[in-house]
């Protein structure tokens, strides 16, 4: 076989950029996915390959995320890894689950550009230990209700909290 000259690897170099350029790119989005009463949540291109109902996050006008309405049949919140490269801008109402009895990886929510987690836990009643201590909450502006009904809650560390963006916090 010949070796390929500079012309030949001009044109391979053109109709790689031409394949490139016309292959759709599928971006990462963040989403959860309810099997059974486990909700699990994801980072990914992989949205289409997961079994169970699809579920979006509430964005910064929303007051709820998409799972609302099926909160009563959730006893499981997971986060798979992939979710650590996620940036929610609110996390309002997404734990606000009375049958909630726990939170597997929620060391992969990243909340460092969260301003909004008012009732974010509000009503878990069933949940007894949590720890948020490893999140950040330097641009957090609404905690209100966060913790509310949440009298089962015997291990709470919130200890790595800062509050100095806080201006709403009634009833935690």
């Amino acid at each position: 076989m010949p070796p390929l000259t500079h012309i030949t690897l001009k044109y391979l170099l053109i109709l790689y950029l031409i394949a490139m350029t016309t292959t759709k790119a599928v971006a990462q989005e963040m989403y959860a996915v309810l099997t059974g009463s486990k909700l699990t949540f994801y980072y990914d291109t992989q949205k289409n390959t997961r079994s169970g109902t699809v579920y979006y996050p509430n964005k910064d006008d929303e007051p709820t995320p998409g799972w609302w309405n099926v909160r009563t049949q959730i006893t499981i919140v997971d986060f798979h890894s992939s979710f650590a490269q996620a940036r929610p801008t609110t996390t309002s109402c997404w734990f606000y689950m009375s049958y909630l009895t726990s939170i597997n990886g929620i060391n992969y929510l990243n909340t460092s550009e969260v301003t909004k987690m008012g009732a974010m836990f509000r009503s878990c009643s069933r949940l007894t230990s949590l720890d948020v201590s490893g999140f950040n909450t330097s641009k957090v502006k609404d905690m209100g209700d966060m913790f509310y009904e949440c009298g089962s809650l015997t291990s709470l560390d919130v200890s790595g909290f800062d509050l100095s963006s806080l201006y709403y916090s009634q009833s935690q």
